[in-house]
């Protein structure tokens, strides 16, 4: 992966489209900001802006909203960041230089960050997030209906007797059969053929909202993936690799999409979400900085990815021992416990990552717009 790192302009164009510039007054500046900062092999866009600003999301007030200013300019690592006030308020400076740059001015210059389309390949840019966090959970089916489920097609047998299965087993699946749509399309023309490598998937328990306790959705217990040998009913399958032994039963949907995007543009929510945490990934119990959640709140909801939620730790009912009444109880405010950003939509259901937390998060608490 290249060293160079694009700068904080171009992976945060498309908010800046979406968004009106807000005035200088209105930019909540970080009182424990340093003067300057010196950009890190690792960085990411979140941490450079939380950095500067008191709510690391709140970065499109302080862009320069006149376009013929000039266009993006890239940072490197070793370059300097400095906040400074600008004309039409807080601007982000390039106060000196690790590498020269094209057509860029000289060290000292301010980067004026104009809205404007990015040529630059997602690869090349600094991450708004760890993407490591998240990798994992971009792609793969997690979040499965039972209808779907029950339709795809599953494990039958194993090769060699075994009742079991595991890398480098053979499996016999129903059914994965090539048809006409597989074998031309409309023009007669041969077609790309069925998907050559699967994710095997089993069932996990279901996602209950905790208001109504309607079902949104079940966990799909990610098992390993396998490559068709054959098609058929049954079709052949190689396992390639497990996280799990394969069982009888597992069912086989075509392998994560790899071109879910790696790009975040962190912002306020579009809609007034009023979400609660349902599940953490991973087991744990107390929730922390960069544990992956999901939230009851989906697509459907208005949520998107980059989505900036605010989480609260409901406040606890206590007993009134000054009150003359015996049973007289107090329920005390709600305290704001952390933040998170949606980094991947379902129709009911979305998956989030804990960006800070001034405290240990727990299912149940409550995610508002901020």
């Amino acid at each position: 992966m290249t060293k160079i790192l694009t700068a904080l302009s171009g992976l945060i164009l498309g908010v800046c489209l979406s968004f009106p510039i807000a005035a200088r007054d209105a930019v909540a500046l970080n009182p424990d900001r340093p003067e300057r900062y010196v950009v890190q092999e690792g960085d990411t866009l979140w941490g450079i802006a939380g950095r500067f600003l008191r709510e690391p999301w709140d970065w499109p007030a302080i862009w320069d909203a006149n376009p013929q200013l000039g266009s993006p300019h890239t940072i490197y690592p070793g370059d300097t960041l400095e906040l400074v006030d600008g004309a039409n308020g807080p601007e982000l400076q390039v106060a000196d230089r690790a590498a020269p740059w094209p057509d860029d001015g000289g060290a000292g210059s301010t980067v004026k960050w104009s809205p404007r389309v990015r040529k630059t390949p997602i690869e090349t840019e600094v991450p708004a997030i760890p993407i490591d966090a998240v990798n994992q959970f971009l792609g793969r089916p997690y979040v499965l209906s039972q209808e779907d489920y029950e339709a795809s097609p599953y494990v039958v047998a194993f090769g060699g007797d075994r009742i079991i299965g595991g890398s480098g087993h053979t499996i016999y699946v129903r059914a994965i059969e090539e048809n006409e749509e597989n074998e031309e399309n409309d023009a007669g023309e041969e077609a790309e053929g069925l998907p050559t490598r699967y994710d095997l998937v089993r069932l996990g328990e279901p996602y209950l909202d905790p208001d109504s306790g309607a079902i949104l959705g079940y966990e799909g217990i990610f098992v390993g993936e396998a490559d068709l040998q054959q098609p058929g009913d049954p079709a052949t399958l190689e396992v390639r690799r497990v996280e799990k032994e394969v069982l009888q039963g597992d069912r086989l949907l075509t392998e994560g999409d790899a071109g879910v995007t790696r790009a975040f543009y962190p912002k306020s929510p579009d809609t007034e979400i009023e979400a609660k945490i349902i599940s953490v990934m991973g087991g744990v119990t107390q929730v922390g900085m960069h544990d992956v959640v999901v939230l009851n709140k989906g697509a459907d909801d208005g949520l998107v990815r980059g989505d900036v939620l605010v989480v609260y730790r409901a406040g606890p009912t206590i007993k009134d021992r000054v009150s003359s009444d015996p049973w007289d109880e107090v329920q005390l405010p709600d305290r704001r416990a952390g933040m998170m950003m949606v980094f991947r939509t379902f129709d009911k259901l979305s998956f989030a990552l804990i960006m800070g937390s001034k405290m240990a998060l727990h299912v149940g608490d409550n995610a508002v717009n901020p």
